[in-house]
């Protein structure tokens, strides 16, 4: 793994440099509610907003918050419209296989694009699933099944398919391995209309409840929007001995915070409730986004800033890309910088390289995608668990992630998922106007990352992993 480590000084140089958070770059004109907006008429005086009726006002907000979140061209479909199945935590038994019945049912009823060929793996691939320790692992000294587990949370649009490669290597290393399907996920994007972030901590409880039952050390471990309730969950429940974070969502554009505005619009013309309607042709991830999906996370985060004022004093691993554009990733420098315990580590993906300093290890992002030869200039928030060897998102994988050209630059996108992009990395503005960007999906430098996750495991409790990855 190629990568060196830096101060907090040269850290701070790092982040005040020109591809700075692209939540910040992106973010949209919030309005500013201390200060009434000026009208100016042809010939006429100007004068203050109160003067507006409240029917012109309203006009303003609606098309400031159309501006804000444009609404795309391609029709909505049947896969936009909620099942009526999965937008909220339904299962009320008590046992893992149970619960993966109930959720097979779901999925295989609400999906609209299995077919006879790919029915068993699409199904297969957005189930929660569970992981056993190797045999010869220690044996707990109690009732309990296992020594160690950890419950794995997957992120907002994804499925338990982000977190496969990332659990069997904790298996590897002595770890029962449980995961869980997040409301609103793994079906269709419609199902994320109606959710709520409190339905995601249901599920999060659930799963953390069969955990307590199973082992006698319990961890928590998520990406993105997962690792913001795992986040949350470690400052409810006292007894978790650790956490592995990726990517995670601590902060929003102020897009998010007004995303709810136009949640209120999106009752008399259904298109604004989108933020992105896309083809969705990912069978583990939605391309389609909804902007409740942000108005949830936002709600949830605001949740965790009122239980980290006093944040668990537990060990943190946290592995981020510099590079992203769907969290505010300096939010992840904060985090780390106040948390209470000495063991703690943050891997953070960047360009820039700085000298070696203590728990913070600066790894060199860039690299050659081996399919294609083409540059890898950055990491990205989606990259981080998936290896290049991945048959879906890896190098020369099935899936080109292309996205952000659909709308706006047809051949753009036409170009990127035949594999003719210039480059791969996070889709910034830096980057995108270099040339054709494809959004890098795998991580280059995985086997180093679990190198460290598997180092920083070992030092937490003094056993010894099952196998090295």
């Amino acid at each position: 793994m190629a990568g060196s480590t830096a101060g907090w000084s040269g850290l701070k140089r790092t982040i005040n440099a020109s591809h700075i958070s692209t939540a910040d770059r992106q973010a949209c004109c919030g309005l500013n509610h201390n200060n009434w907006p000026l009208l100016i008429l042809p010939g006429k005086q100007t004068f203050l907003a109160p003067a507006i009726s409240i029917s012109g006002l309203l006009v303003i907000l609606i098309l400031g918050l159309l501006l804000a979140f444009p609404v795309r061209a391609l029709p909505l479909a049947e896969r936009h419209e909620a099942s009526g199945l999965n937008s909220h935590f339904s299962f009320d038994g008590n046992s893992f296989a149970a619960y993966l019945s109930h959720t097979r049912q779901v999925i295989s009823t609400a999906r609209l694009d299995l077919n006879d060929n790919n029915r068993e793996a699409i199904i297969n691939a957005n189930l929660p699933f569970e992981l056993l320790p190797p045999e010869h692992c220690p044996k707990p000294s109690t009732a309990k099944r296992f020594q160690r587990g950890i419950l794995l949370i997957h992120g907002l649009t994804d499925s338990p398919y982000w977190l496969r490669h990332l659990g069997k290597r904790l298996q590897q290393n002595c770890f029962y391995v449980l995961t869980i399907l997040l409301p609103g996920n793994g079906t269709r994007p419609g199902d994320l209309l109606d959710v709520s972030w409190q339905d995601w901590v249901k599920a999060m409880d659930f799963g953390t409840a069969l955990l307590k039952n199973t082992v006698e050390q319990m961890w928590l471990g998520g990406y993105s929007t997962g690792a913001t309730l795992a986040l949350f969950q470690a400052s409810r429940q006292p007894d978790i001995r650790g956490l592995l974070l990726f990517s995670p969502g601590l902060r929003l554009s102020t897009k998010a915070a007004w995303a709810h505005w136009r949640q209120w619009f999106g009752r008399l013309w259904r298109p604004a409730l989108w933020w992105q309607v896309q083809p969705d042709d990912d069978p583990y991830k939605y391309e389609s986004f909804p902007i409740n999906g942000a108005v949830q996370l936002y709600r949830l985060i605001q949740q965790l800033q009122t239980t980290l004022q006093q944040p668990p004093s537990l060990p943190i691993l946290i592995a981020a890309s510099e590079d992203d554009i769907s969290v505010d990733s300096r939010a992840t420098i904060e985090l780390f910088k106040q948390w209470p315990h000495p063991r703690k580590k943050l891997l953070w993906f960047s360009r820039e390289m700085q000298p070696q300093k203590g728990p913070l290890q600066i790894i060199d992002s860039r690299a050659t995608d081996q399919a294609s030869g083409h540059p890898v200039l950055s990491s990205s928030h989606i990259s981080l668990l998936m290896p290049d060897s991945d048959p879906h998102y890896g190098t020369g994988g099935n899936y080109a992630f292309c996205s952000h050209y659909f709308n706006e630059q047809p051949l753009a996108w036409q170009q990127c998922k035949k594999r003719r992009e210039n480059l791969l990395a996070e889709t910034t503005p830096y980057f995108l106007s270099q040339g054709i960007v494809r959004r890098l999906t795998y991580n280059p430098f995985f086997e180093g990352m679990m190198r460290e996750v598997t180092a920083f495991i070992q030092t937490q409790d003094g056993t010894r992993p099952g196998i090295q990855p």
